[in-house]
């Protein structure tokens, strides 16, 4: 018997959409660290149909720390943090902010179709 997904309650025994068995949710979470001044920050992303929210992991707020808007979304070229390891370093850049992520490399898959997906603006595509 499966237990269920601390993102969105699906029960990970019926299906393979859960961020603890390295694959998106069904919400559109996954695991992702971003990085402060002191190092690294444990938190989940959350793509929504507009958004991207990211919460920390351990936090009194159940609002987001950053929510970014797809449409202004770029993402730099997934570095890799260990030679042959599966996590991926990414540099998100919104507007004149940049953020550095660190998540599993099907995260990143995931989260650069949902940034190419976002509808042109004005000028073109991001």
């Amino acid at each position: 018997m499966g237990s269920n997904c601390t993102g969105c309650g699906a029960n990970r025994a019926s299906t393979v959409f859960c961020s603890s068995a390295y694959a998106i949710c069904p919400s559109g979470a996954f695991e992702c660290a971003l990085a402060v001044k002191s190092g690294w920050m444990g938190g989940i992303a959350q793509m929504r149909s507009e958004t991207l929210d990211w919460y920390r992991i351990v936090s009194a707020s159940p609002s987001p720390r950053l929510r970014i808007e797809r449409r202004f979304v770029e993402l730099s070229q997934p570095r890799r943090r260990v030679n042959g390891g599966s996590v991926v370093e990414v540099t998100l850049t919104y507007g004149q902010t940049e953020y550095e992520l660190a998540m599993a490399e099907e995260f990143h898959s995931a989260l650069v179709a949902w940034a190419d997906s976002a509808a042109p603006r004005a000028g073109g595509y991001v």
